[in-house]
């Protein structure tokens, strides 16, 4: 007597429930954690430039948002530490392998 119409339902179960926006959603989590809308706006608004160590950061973050959203299936702790940068290790720069050190 009844019927279900496909529709919005079916795009929604082929998507997954959530999918990548959750992935988008805890990236944006930690950028506003660190603070990066406050820096992003006091260099349009003064011309103050946002430091290197939080630019490095947004980079980041960015991509681990981007390689995540690809997974298939996305990993049911995509939340761990694990798969995102952490703050303190941001604007470290990587010194030059010399002689010395492969010896």
């Amino acid at each position: 007597m009844f019927r279900v119409i496909a529709g919005g339902r079916q795009i929604q179960k082929e998507q997954g429930v959530g999918g990548p926006s959750k992935i988008v959603r805890e990236g944006e989590r930690r950028l506003r954690i660190a603070g990066i809308e406050r820096y992003e706006a006091r260099e349009r608004i003064a011309g103050f430039a946002m430091p290197m160590s939080l630019k490095h950061y947004k980079v980041q973050i960015e991509y681990a948002i981007a390689v995540l959203s690809q997974l298939d299936p996305i990993p049911p702790d995509y939340m761990s530490d694990g798969y995102w940068p952490s703050y303190e290790n941001a604007g470290r720069r990587l010194e030059p392998v010399t002689e010395s050190m492969v010896e």
